[in-house]
């Protein structure tokens, strides 16, 4: 996740402790200063979290191996990311049941053509960080429920 602030990050990664036995790993890259509003210089980086269950050792166990940490964030951050994105989609085919029906009035060309076009969105390029949604087709030669 894009970040800004106003100072930098500490170090690589912060350990957030949520409760007695949870924690929330925060890792750092691409940290740079940059220019922000009325001339104020300010921060942004790259930032990736990832839930872990809270030990003793963990700040260590992350210093000696930031970067098999940081890989790992940044992949349960995508697949976070890729399931938000497919209960969307799942949600938005839900919708338009109705408009493929075979006694529905609707054009069934473009809601199957629409419905396709969902069930593709994970086979995008930029996916799942860069989406591409298709458009409603609405009302197309009939009506919703």
């Amino acid at each position: 996740m894009f970040t800004t602030g106003d100072a930098a990050p500490a170090g690589a990664f912060e350990i957030r402790k949520s409760t007695e036995k949870t924690s929330c790993v925060a890792l750092f890259e691409n940290v740079r200063e940059i220019e922000m509003q009325e001339g104020r210089k300010g921060w942004q980086w790259d930032e990736y979290t990832i839930p872990v269950t809270y030990r003793a050792e963990l700040e260590d166990r992350i210093r000696n191996d930031t970067a098999s940490w940081l890989s790992t964030a940044k992949e349960y951050e995508k697949k976070t990311l890729a399931t938000q994105i497919r209960e969307k989609r799942n949600e938005l085919l839900a919708k338009c049941d109705f408009a493929v029906l075979q006694d529905a009035p609707t054009d069934k060309e473009v809601w199957s053509a629409y419905r396709q076009a969902l069930r593709d969105v994970p086979e995008q390029p930029g996916f799942p960080y860069a989406i591409e949604w298709p458009k409603w087709p609405g009302n197309a030669e009939g009506k919703e429920k």
